[in-house]
């Protein structure tokens, strides 16, 4: 089966166990497309392909774009198991991968491999294909690492778009990225309390601020809430991740943001250590990335007492 398409036999099977509503998980079908076009067997009835999979997506009761999806999850699979295959990572072939493994997680894995670190990578692709992983924790990590392409999408070009380490910006946006998903997978012992049963983090919290009476809008990189149910206690946390400490009007945007929250954190590359620390204001706590996803507290938070409102409390208490 690894080396050959299937046979106008299988082809035919396939099709009619298809038409006649039987139970065909998309691995199959996906493989099925694939072999269609490779032996071009659409010839024989329709104009081009695209007409072809038109005439089988309606013929089989599936959604045209489905399909589509299907077949790019093949391309790439297929692709992805001869990665694994040039690791000695054992990896079942497309027709006997669990329909489980939906073809939009294969979907977010060819854009993840072009953003991510391989070492991380390959943990979640092997995750992915085992069925070890939320289709929700692999669209958080997409949104984590996207802004890496700087907007740049595969529309009207004939390759992906993919990271370039050489370029400062996006080596530094990866090294970011790979900081704020350690946290995230983290227990949480590294901002929480001995007494503490609440960690949760969240992106894109927009917090209002305010310079020289002039308003902001600031997006910490990660929001985290740390607390006890049992206590009523809920402490905010934001931290922000940087390679360039000495950029004043980003401290003067941090200094106005720790006056929202409890604590404040400022994560960083660990070689920025000593100018760190005499940059950045002490009450700010400081994390330093070690690389592939580890980092280590070198300076606690210190907390920052802020009025916590009965409302805000309970807004707070229902998204955890």
């Amino acid at each position: 089966m690894e080396n050959k398409f299937f046979t106008s036999a299988e082809i035919k099977y396939f099709f009619d166990a298809l038409k006649s509503g039987k139970n065909v998980g998309w691995p199959i079908i996906s493989y099925l497309l694939l072999s269609v076009e490779h032996h071009q067997i659409w010839h024989a009835d329709s104009k081009s392909f695209t007409a072809w999979v038109k005439t089988f997506s309606r013929e089989i009761k599936k959604q045209e774009s489905s399909c589509w999806r299907y077949l790019a999850a093949a391309k790439y699979y297929l692709q992805l198991k001869e990665v694994f295959n040039n690791k000695g990572i054992d990896s079942p072939f497309i027709t006997a991968l669990s329909e489980n493994v939906s073809a939009e997680n294969i979907e977010i894995l060819e854009k993840l491999q072009r953003v991510m670190p391989d070492e991380q990578f390959l943990v979640y692709a092997l995750r992915t294909i085992k069925n070890n992983v939320k289709r929700q924790e692999l669209r958080q990590l997409w949104s984590i690492y996207r802004p890496l392409l700087e907007g740049r999408t595969a529309r009207g070009q004939k390759v992906s778009p993919i990271i370039n380490i050489n370029d400062r910006y996006q080596f530094d946006s990866q090294a970011e990225a790979v900081g704020i998903t350690s946290l995230i997978k983290s227990d949480g012992a590294w901002a929480k309390k001995k007494s503490s049963d609440i960690y949760k983090t969240f992106r894109e919290i927009k917090l209002p601020i305010n310079i020289s009476g002039k308003s902001f809008t600031f997006v910490p990189d990660l929001f985290v809430l740390t607390g006890s149910r049992e206590s009523n206690d809920l402490f905010i946390h934001v931290v922000e991740y940087t390679s360039l400490i000495n950029n004043q009007r980003k401290v003067e945007k941090l200094i106005a943001v720790s006056r929202k929250v409890n604590f404040t954190w400022i994560m960083y590359p660990s070689h920025l250590n000593i100018e760190v620390e005499s940059l950045l204001p002490k009450e700010f706590g400081l994390i330093a990335l070690l690389g592939h996803e580890s980092f280590v507290v070198h300076r606690e938070a210190s907390y920052t007492a802020i009025e916590q409102t009965c409302v805000l409390k309970k807004i707070l208490f229902n998204i955890i």
